[in-house]
Formats: C-alpha cells, sequence, structure tokens
C-alpha cells in the first residue's frame, strides 16, 4: 500500500474547526468551508494565496506564526492570536507536518478555531492537538500499511485509543451480511463469531442510516432488529458507537465499532474523532480490498491449468486401476462395454439380466469415482459455502438412499442422533457427500445379515458424528493409510466390493476444510468412522 495516495477529504468533511494544507513555502494548497469562513475569502480564492497575508494580514511571517516553528523543528506548534480582521475573539493556530520517505516536511497541516467561548481553553487545546496529530499518523500509517489486515487492525486499535473505549471491532460488509472479523478488547468467542444478516443488528442499522450511530443502552434500546442479547450481554458490552465505511461511490464497505462494559454516552467529541478516523481511511480501506481481491483472484485463476492438470491425471490414474487382481485388468468402463455386449447375444434371460445388472454397476461405480475427483477438486478450490445444518435432518435423508442397499444385502441400519443436538456449521452437499460414502463402506464391508449404528452427539463446541459396521474390519498395519488417496487395504477385497480408492480421502479433506477431525477404529468384527464438526455459533 505504499503507493496509495493520501485522501484528506474524509478530513476536511468531518472537522469542525478551519483546517487547511500548507507547502512549505507557506501556499494553501486546500482548505475546507470553515477555515475560509474565517478568513472571509472564498475557498477557490484561497487556493495558491500565503497563509500569513489571509490569517495575519501581513507580507511576511510574524513571530507568532506557528508554521515557521514546524518547519524548522518538524514538529506541531500552536499560538493564541487576536487578528483585526478575523474578529474580536481569539484564535489557536496550530500546525502539524506530514513528513517524507526522507523524513522532511512535505506539507503542513494548519488549523483555526476560535477559543474566545472555549473553557478551559487548555484542555481544548489538548484534544485539538491529539485530533490533529492523530489526522496526522492516520494519513502516514495507511501509506506504509502493508496489507488489508494490517489497516485494519491499525484502525481498530486506533479507534479504542482515540476513544478510550473498552473494546473495539471491525466488521466488513459481504453481501447480504456483515461479518466480524478484527477486534481488541473483545474476550468471548462466541462475539467474535457475530454475522449479521441484511436488516439487522446495530451495524447494519448504521449502514442504513449512513450516519455514526450511538447507543447508550444497548438492551433498552428498540431500533435494531434481532439485536442478539445474549451474545452482547455475555461479552459484557452495554454502550455502543458504530460508524459506517463507505466507498467513494457511496456504497457500503463495512462498520466500525467501540463500546464499554458500562452504561456511557460517547461525546460529540469522541463521535467527531471516529468520523474523521473513518473518512481518512475508508478510501484506503476499499483500494486495499479491491487489491487483495484482485489478487486472490489472479492467483486462483494461476493455478486453475494445474487444477485440471491434476484432476485429469487423478481420472487416468483411476481409469488405469485394475478392477480385480486378476489374469484380466479392467476398467469400469471396459467391464460395462464387455457386459453390454455379452448381453446382446445372450438369450437367456436371468444371465441376460445378470450382465445387464454388472454393466450399471461397472456405469455407477465409474460415476462415484469421478464425483470423488471433482469433489476433490472442489475442495482444492476452497469451493465451500458454510451454513447451519440440521445433522438429524442430515442422516435421516441420507441413510434413507441406502434402503434398497439394505434390504439386499439383509443389513439392518440404526441410528441414533442426541436430543436437542445443536446445528452444525458446514456445507451441506459435502456433508451429505461424507456420509455417503462412509454409509456406502459400512455397507459393503459388512457381512450379510450385520449391522449398521449412525450415532450423532455434542462434544464441547463441536458434533460428533460416527458410522459402525459389523463387518470384515480393516488390518491394523493398514489404518494410519486408509485416507491416502488411490490406497487400497486388500485390492481384491476393495475392487470386488467397488470402492474407487479416492472417497475416504475426499472425505478427510472435506472434514478437516471445516475445522473438524475424522479418525477409524477398527477390528475383525467390524469398523467405526468418527468425525467432528463445528456447532453453529460456537455452541
Amino acid at each position: 500500500m505504499k503507493d496509495q495516495k493520501v485522501d484528506w477529504s474524509g478530513a476536511f468533511d468531518t472537522v469542525e474547526g478551519g483546517l487547511a494544507i500548507i507547502d512549505t513555502e507557506h501556499n494553501i494548497l486546500r482548505a475546507n468551508k470553515p477555515f475560509a469562513k474565517m478568513v472571509g475569502i472564498s475557498m477557490e480564492e484561497l487556493i495558491g494565496r500565503k497563509c500569513y497575508e489571509v490569517i495575519h494580514g501581513r507580507d511576511t511571517p510574524p513571530p507568532s506564526c506557528p508554521l515557521e516553528k514546524t518547519l524548522k523543528t518538524k514538529k506541531t506548534a500552536s499560538a493564541k492570536v487576536k487578528e483585526p480582521h478575523l474578529g474580536k475573539g481569539t484564535f489557536l493556530l496550530m500546525t502539524s507536518p506530514v513528513l517524507d520517505d526522507e523524513k522532511e516536511v512535505k506539507w503542513v497541516v494548519h488549523t483555526i478555531n476560535e477559543i474566545t467561548e472555549r473553557k478551559p481553553t487548555e484542555e481544548f487545546l489538548r484534544r485539538s492537538v491529539e485530533e490533529l496529530e492523530a489526522v496526522c499518523e492516520i494519513d502516514k500509517n495507511i501509506i506504509e500499511m502493508p496489507d488489508l489486515s494490517s489497516l485494519i487492525m491499525f484502525i481498530v486499535r486506533k479507534a479504542r485509543e482515540l476513544t478510550g473505549a473498552d473494546a473495539a471491532f471491525y466488521g466488513f460488509v459481504e453481501g447480504d451480511a456483515i461479518c466480524h472479523d478484527t477486534f481488541s478488547g473483545i474476550r468471548t468467542r462466541a462475539f467474535k463469531n457475530i454475522r449479521l444478516r441484511k436488516g439487522t443488528g446495530l451495524g447494519w442499522f448504521a449502514v442504513e442510516e449512513n450516519k455514526p450511530v450511538v447507543v447508550e443502552d444497548f438492551f433498552s434500546d428498540e431500533r435494531f432488529k434481532d439485536p442478539l442479547y445474549d451474545i452482547v450481554r455475555k461479552e459484557g458490552l452495554v454502550s455502543f458507537l458504530a460508524v459506517p465505511f463507505m466507498s467513494g461511490k457511496g456504497e457500503p464497505i463495512g462498520v466500525l465499532y467501540v463500546a464499554n462494559r458500562r452504561k456511557t454516552r460517547f461525546t460529540k467529541e469522541q463521535v467527531r474523532a471516529l468520523v474523521t478516523l473513518a473518512g481518512q481511511t475508508s478510501g484506503a480501506v476499499d483500494h486495499s480490498r479491491r487489491h487483495e481481491k484482485t489478487s486472490e483472484a489472479y492467483e486462483k485463476l494461476k493455478s486453475l491449468d494445474e487444477l485440471k492438470s491434476n484432476l485429469i491425471a487423478d481420472v487416468i490414474h483411476e481409469l488405469r486401476t485394475p478392477l480385480a487382481i486378476t489374469d484380466e485388468l479392467r476398467t469400469p468402463l471396459v467391464v460395462a462395454k464387455g457386459a453390454l455386449e455379452l448381453a446382446r447375444g445372450e438369450e437367456d434371460k436371468e444371465r441376460r439380466n445378470g450382465l445387464l445388472k454388472m454393466a450399471v454397476d461397472a456405469i455407477v461405480h465409474h460415476n462415484l469415482i469421478v464425483g470423488d475427483l471433482i469433489e476433490a477438486a472442489y475442495m482444492e478450490q476452497g469451493k465451500r459455502k458454510l451454513e447451519d445444518v440440521n445433522l438429524a435432518d442430515v442422516i435421516t435423508h441420507v441413510s434413507s438412499e441406502f434402503k434398497p442397499m439394505l434390504i439386499k444385502d439383509e443389513l439392518k441400519m440404526e441410528t441414533n442422533v442426541q436430543e436437542n443436538l445443536p446445528m452444525a456449521r458446514a456445507n451441506h452437499k459435502q456433508l451429505m457427500h461424507v456420509l455417503r460414502n462412509l454409509i456406502s463402506n459400512a455397507i459393503k464391508f459388512n457381512k450379510r445379515g450385520g449391522k449398521i449404528l449412525i450415532e450423532a452427539r455434542q462434544k464441547g463446541e463441536f458434533a460428533e458424528v460416527s458410522v459402525a459396521d459389523t463387518g470384515i474390519g480393516i488390518p491394523k498395519d493398514d489404518l494410519p493409510k486408509v485416507f491416502d488417496r488411490f490406497y487400497q487395504v486388500d485390492a481384491s477385497t476393495s475392487r470386488a466390493s467397488g470402492s474407487a480408492g479416492m472417497g475416504l480421502a475426499v472425505v478427510k479433506e472435506i472434514v478437516e476444510a471445516h475445522g473438524g477431525k475424522i479418525g477409524v477404529e477398527s477390528e475383525p468384527k467390524g469398523t467405526r468412522f468418527c468425525f467432528t464438526l463445528p456447532i453453529a455459533g460456537g455452541g
């Protein structure tokens, strides 16, 4: 972000007093409306004029000019002056330098405020100096921030520092939701997992109002829809200030919040400080975010050819792998083709139906292989949309698909799902793929008349799902390898049962991509696979 141009528009629009940018030759480069009003000159006429002419009414800088001191010391300077042409009041002048890469003064931020009616003067001076120095520090830091995450963390910490709040955090607008990912002073995991649907909560209220929102008592304020009282109460926060970040086109970028754990009302000065911070940094955030998304898209496109090559290689590998270790090595398509050719000339109805069934099974097997490979490719590309999933419903739905196979092999399947099991956070389609694969294996490697047990229960902040069978088991030496791609415990047995050698590898990748774990236990009388998924909302 070192090439990021300085965007002073936010500061000019939000600072209440007079504000101008001055070069090292005392020329006014830019000024806001309050500055022009105080000196009695239009904004257009101010540009290019010497600051000592319009402020002090002189042809040379007076001894009291703080700008001269700033140019010499490279530090903030101030002076209280009375200038007849400005009016009868007393004015506070402050100057603060903006340095270049060589640590030389590039330009100076100059403020002017009437302080005749402001008491105490010292307190106003202190706050004004802090605000001015904060603006200059913000400008310096947003240029030097190496990436978006560093920039957002700087903004969050600066917001907390400027307001003295107990906590601060930032959420990005992601389509129809606000997702919070940067925090300072937040303690609970549940709060960090807050995701606001469009139109709900304080964040969306601030975005829709497009202005700062001050909340003195969150639990008595009735302006917000679905305010998530339990999560906020658990975090201990009571008072909030939320400021929306908008792009140059007026589109919402995100929301910056500060909050206190006691009932307080954020002051006008605190609101102004946060609005100034938002105005000064929103352009940089928008620029950095767009740059980051462009870079991510480029990297995905860059790896697309490699992913395609890997997928093709996997398909070729799989289709060349023998269905059984016999003197005739066949692929699923070869089996299907041969069975159909034999069936065409077979007159015996029973044998013809057997050949047709063999062809259908081979094609189904081929489709399972390709399905596993495609799912693996999707996992490599990170394609998974998470949602809150009812595990009981998914288990019921997937297990019902296997009823014909259970009847055929005289198997019994039971399910045992914990009552009131919390929702899991998962990709619905990929979760079904995991269950189908594990149940399919439990059927294929079971004994005729055997049993299958599917269980689900909560275990801490995760949901634990297991699929157990009473089948032939897996040799102890082979257990660590069952999740390897193309690894088969017993090639002849595995292939005779239709295993592709890819399914469990894909299952493992899916589970781990969700933040869960998968394991297997086996003995000669059966095998049990067990995997975990995060509970929605962190439990």
